[in-house]
């Protein structure tokens, strides 16, 4: 059933986003709150790096406040990107929130209805794929917020 709804999933992002302009989304009319991140997602997070041979990633609230922060400002702005408020980027929205790292990654979507579709649509794009199950990186934090979803992976110093 993925297989079919992804890819429509994926069209009706992309539409919108051409829609909207370059690095622009559609703005939501009141965005404000964060959505809680169910378990069923981590668990499929976990179980895709558990296949890929990786061990599973450790939930850092850092990197969730930080991840939780850019998609916060990303669904009031209606502005879609790796470059947050005031031309910030994941380094300093980590480096903000108390998190030394050695390596980070950060992964973005829009238009997902949910994380679970949001994890399962990261596993099907290679770059995403990649910064989600890579072995160099031990923490995470997931956050959405109107349909934006921010994950920040990385590794302490």
């Amino acid at each position: 059933m993925l297989r079919t709804i992804l890819p429509r999933l994926a069209r009706m992002a992309l539409l919108a986003l051409l829609a909207a302009g370059p690095g622009m989304a559609p703005a939501p009319a009141a965005a404000q709150q964060s959505a809680a991140v169910p378990q069923s997602a981590l668990q499929r997070l976990a179980a895709h790096r558990a296949a890929a041979g990786v061990p599973p990633l450790r939930r850092d609230a850092r990197l969730e406040a930080a991840a939780r922060s850019h998609a916060l400002w990303m669904a009031r702005t209606g502005r879609y990107g790796h470059e947050g408020r005031g031309g910030t980027r994941m380094t300093d929205r980590a480096r903000a929130a108390g998190y030394c790292y050695r390596a980070l990654a950060e992964n973005i979507a829009f238009g997902m209805p949910g994380a679970d579709q949001v994890i399962e649509g990261w596993m099907g794009s290679p770059s995403h794929r990649r910064n989600a199950l890579s072995g160099a990186l031990s923490d995470f934090g997931l956050a959405g917020a109107d349909g934006y979803w921010v994950m920040l992976i990385g590794r302490a110093c």
